[in-house]
């Protein structure tokens, strides 16, 4: 399957963390987009891995993973799906949240430590 908009591979059914099957997925890029332009970020990966190395995820897994951490921590520390897994805070939401129905969504906000 495809995604419309960019041609993106899409060849799962589910939230790649949470593992819900819901029918809306939303692109995680491991290296955040708004990095891509840095000149360290494009030193070490170019510029076809920045734009493909990307993960399936629902809204509110989305939401959680940038509510949790910073864009440079994300890049240089949580740049693939198992290191977002191992997380414990993941972990723990992804349990809570796969419990719940496919049209669920989370209201409470978090905010970023330190920010």
């Amino acid at each position: 399957m495809l995604d419309s908009e960019r041609n993106y591979p899409r060849d799962v059914d589910g939230c790649q963390l949470c593992r819900r099957e819901v029918s809306s997925l939303t692109r995680h890029h491991l290296i955040p987009k708004t990095l891509h332009g840095k000149k360290n970020i494009r030193r070490q990966y170019d510029r076809d891995y920045l734009n493909k190395a990307i993960v399936w995820v629902c809204r509110s897994c989305h939401s959680f993973i940038h509510g949790l951490k910073s864009e440079s921590e994300l890049a240089a520390h949580y740049n693939s799906l198992e290191s977002l897994r191992a997380l414990p805070e993941v972990q723990e939401f992804t349990q809570w949240l796969g419990s719940k129905p496919a049209g669920f969504s989370p209201k409470k906000k978090l905010r970023k430590k330190g920010g």
